[in-house]
C-alpha cells in the first residue's frame, strides 16, 4: 500500500498530449518531461544520478495498449523531501483517474499495481530542500506477476492451481499445515489455517494469551483480502470477540462510510452489510466515554432513519483492574 499524505487537493494545468514517447534517461533530469512509455517493461526516474532540481514537474504515461492489462511499478530507490517532493500514481491516463499511492520519504514503497491498462505517474517538487529521488522499474503482463506461475491467468483474472490462493497466487495455503499452533481447513477462507484458541494471525504465529513473540510484527491478513487501504478512519477493538471494527476513513480518492470488522481468531475481514435494501448507510460514529464504547449506525432508509445500537462493545480498563 502507498503512503498518503493526508488529505489534499491537487491543481495541475496538463496539456492535451504527451510530448514524447521514450524512457527517462538517467543523467539528465526529467523536469518538464511528459513521456508515454508502450514497452512491456521499463525504468522510469527523476533522470538524475544526483539531487533533483527544485520545482521540478515530470509525467510518465504507461499505456498497455490493451484495457485491463496490469501494470506493476516496482521501486529500486525513494528518496525525496518528505511531505513536499510527492510523486502521485494514478490507475488511469488522467489525473481524474483513481489515485494508487501519494509518495514521499526514504522508504522503498511496496509494488504498485494498475489494472485499468493505463498507468500515469506524475512527480512535483517544491521550490526548497532536495533529494536524490526514485528509480522505479514497470512491466505489463495480462495477470499481475503472472500469476506466480502458480495459476491460471484468465480474462485478467488468475485462477490458483491447488494449494495457493491470492489476487495472484502468491500465498501457499496452510503453510507448515499450521503448526504447532493450528489446524489446516482448506475449505476455509484464506489462508486454511484455523487457529487453536489462544493464537491468531495467517499462520497462527500470534499468541494472544501471553507475551511470546512480544514486539515483533505479525502478517494478519493481506492486502486484497477484503478491506479498502485508507487514512483518518475511526476504530475500536473489542476484547471480548477479539475484533476490530472500522468505520469510514480517506482512500485519496473520496470519503468511505463502510462498517468493517476484522475478526482476529479467524483473520478475516467482515463486512457490515445495510438492512436498508442495498442502500449504503450514509451516517454512522464511535461514541465513546470514559466508561464504556458504544458503536452506533444510523441509516436513513426510505421510511424513516433507523437507529441499530450494537451495545458495548469495549469496557475501559482501570489502573488496577
Amino acid at each position: 500500500m502507498g503512503m498518503l499524505v493526508g488529505v489534499f487537493k491537487l491543481t495541475l494545468v496538463v496539456g492535451a498530449l504527451f510530448a514524447s514517447v521514450g524512457t527517462t534517461d538517467l543523467g539528465s533530469s526529467c523536469n518538464g518531461q511528459r513521456l508515454i512509455l508502450t514497452d512491456p517493461n521499463g525504468t522510469i526516474s527523476d533522470g538524475t544520478s544526483d539531487y533533483y532540481p527544485s520545482t521540478s514537474r515530470c509525467e510518465w504515461l504507461i499505456d498497455a495498449g490493451r484495457p485491463n492489462q496490469t501494470i506493476t511499478l516496482q521501486f529500486i530507490r525513494m528518496e525525496t523531501e518528505c511531505s513536499y517532493d510527492i510523486l502521485y500514481v494514478f490507475d488511469g491516463n488522467s489525473l481524474n483517474s483513481t489515485l494508487l499511492a501519494s509518495l514521499s520519504g526514504n522508504t522503498v514503497p511496496e509494488p504498485i499495481l494498475a489494472r485499468s491498462g493505463y498507468m500515469l505517474i506524475y512527480f512535483f517538487s517544491d521550490e526548497s530542500y532536495t533529494e536524490k529521488g526514485f528509480e522505479a522499474t514497470y512491466v505489463i503482463q495480462d495477470c499481475p506477476y503472472n500469476c506466480s506461475d502458480q495459476g491460471k491467468c484468465v480474462n485478467h483474472e488468475c485462477q490458483c492451481d491447488s494449494g495457493y490462493w491470492g489476487d495472484y497466487c502468491h500465498m501457499k495455503i496452510c503453510p507448515n499445515f499450521c503448526q504447532p499452533n493450528g489446524t489446516c481447513d482448506v475449505s476455509s477462507q484464506s489462508s486454511g489455517c484455523v487457529c487453536n484458541e489462544g493464537h491468531a494471525g495467517m499462520h497462527c504465529d500470534l499468541s494472544l494469551n501471553d507475551d511470546v513473540g512480544n514486539k515483533l510484527w505479525y502478517l494478519l491478513a493481506p492486502s486484497g483480502s477484503g478491506f479498502v487501504p485508507r487514512t483518518s478512519h475511526s476504530g475500536v477493538f473489542v476484547e471480548s470477540s477479539n475484533s476490530l471494527w472500522v468505520f469510514g476513513g480517506y482512500t485519496g480518492n473520496g470519503v468511505l462510510n463502510d462498517l468493517s470488522k476484522f475478526c482476529l481468531n479467524q483473520s478475516r475481514w467482515e463486512q457490515y452489510q445495510s438492512s436498508c435494501h442495498g442502500q449504503v448507510p450514509v451516517v454512522a460514529m464511535l461514541q465513546w466515554n470514559i466508561e464504556v464504547a458504544f458503536l452506533f449506525m444510523v441509516e436513513h432508509c426510505k421510511t424513516a432513519p433507523k437507529v441499530m445500537n450494537y451495545g458495548i462493545l469495549a469496557q475501559s480498563q482501570k489502573a488496577g483492574h
